[in-house]
């Protein structure tokens, strides 16, 4: 699909503002997001209940089971990175393709709370702290390669790992995945000492799959991700939040036409490989 995304210089997507308005309360903090959610399976992990919109993060019950199947190893009977399954927002890009529009790529994020267990690392009390944080991560993702990290990608030293500033939060982001599959562009944000959230946007189809994006396809493609992170808020204080846990919709829902997509598709190409 490169060569048709070359040819425009902006790709489109549906505004996320048009989608439903996600509001989950964790604990005292409240999470904001616009977006049509994906139901994702992952091949070699147990299914995981439908997290409800209202949470307590120190409930391990709201926490992934592996039911004493975890390969790894446990530190007070708990795994030492403990995910929540919470949302995947999908979404297409499209460019003009004579009269219709093409496909050209799609784009997932999942969205997942982490509880650290810090008694377990060295010298970390409080991931608040970006150093803190930033020292967790280059500890805990190498570890899911140790038996073989010949063919993934994953951050191994401090200039592996960029700093955002965004609504007055830290987000510390990383770049993992195969070399010759798939790359997730990793976002984290610790929400107290022992807890953060991490977004992890995965595009897929925009380019030849084991080649690094140039500088110029990265940008167009990460334009719908920093306008998905601009709607989403991460909110504490009580009187800043004014949404009930749920789904909303701002607007009512239309009924439209399926559009009809068209792929650009070489001799070789195979749209189910994506």
């Amino acid at each position: 699909m490169t060569d048709l995304i070359d040819q425009h210089e902006h790709l489109e997507w549906c505004a996320f503002e048009d989608d439903p308005l996600h509001c989950y309360q964790l604990s005292q903090f409240q999470l904001v997001f616009s977006g049509c959610l994906y139901e994702l399976e992952v091949d070699g992990f147990p299914s995981s209940p439908k997290t409800p919109h209202k949470v307590d993060l120190y409930d391990r019950s709201y926490y992934m089971n592996y039911g004493g199947d975890y390969p790894g190893e446990l530190y007070d009977g708990y795994m030492q990175f403990h995910p929540m399954t919470l949302s995947t927002v999908y979404w297409k890009h499209l460019v003009p393709y004579g009269q219709e529009l093409a496909m050209v790529g799609s784009c997932k994020i999942l969205i997942t709370p982490f509880w650290i267990n810090v008694n377990s690392l060295e010298n970390i009390t409080d991931l608040r702290d970006p150093d803190q944080l930033e020292k967790t991560l280059l500890y805990w993702l190498p570890k899911g390669y140790e038996n073989d990290d010949s063919h993934w990608i994953y951050p191994t030293s401090p200039d592996d790992i960029s700093v955002h500033h965004l609504k007055d939060r830290i987000w510390l982001e990383f770049l993992h995945g195969g070399k010759n599959g798939s790359r997730s562009y990793e976002f984290c944000t610790a929400i107290t000492p022992e807890h953060i959230i991490s977004v992890d946007f995965q595009p897929e189809g925009h380019w030849e799959q084991g080649k690094e994006p140039c500088p110029e396809l990265l940008k167009k493609v990460f334009r719908s991700f920093w306008a998905f992170m601009d709607g989403l808020s991460i909110i504490e204080s009580p009187e800043e939040q004014a949404l009930a846990p749920g789904i909303h919709r701002l607007k009512d829902p239309e009924q439209k036409d399926e559009e009809e997509f068209v792929w650009e598709i070489e001799p070789d190409d195979d749209p189910n490989g994506w």
